[in-house]
């Protein structure tokens, strides 16, 4: 079985330069929070899933958001949304090694995993 993950990074605050910088290497969207905050949703890809080496991918990503740069003291989030069919019963495996954990403490974000269910047309 082939899971389905996506990856994004979810800020609060970026400057027009920051977004600016993102948009040349990102899908980037603003959307507003519960909470009436603007919210900025940087995906690794709008259509590209991530399957093979999650960590490595994930640690490039933060990489590359790095150089593109943000405040690290605000409250930042790395979100894993993982994709799985109806029928299946799943554990979900996402492993992040010691290394991209340490990336994460250095970007000040903080991890969310999720999953969500999906038709089984859906998942493939």
């Amino acid at each position: 079985m082939k899971l389905n993950i996506r990856v994004d990074a979810q800020f609060h605050e970026l400057k027009t330069e920051q977004i600016d910088r993102m948009k040349e290497t990102f899908s980037v969207q603003e959307r507003e929070g519960w909470d009436g905050r603007k919210k900025y949703h940087v995906w690794l890809s709008s259509s590209e899933l991530i399957v093979d080496d999650t960590d490595a991918e994930i640690q490039k990503f933060l990489r590359d958001l790095q150089r593109c740069g943000f405040d690290a003291k605000l409250e930042n989030t790395l979100r894993i949304a993982i994709f799985y069919k109806l029928s299946e019963t799943i554990v979900f495996s996402f492993c992040a090694s010691s290394q991209t954990l340490r990336l994460l403490a250095d970007c000040g974000m903080s991890l969310e995993t999720v999953g969500y269910p999906c038709s089984d047309d859906e998942g493939e």
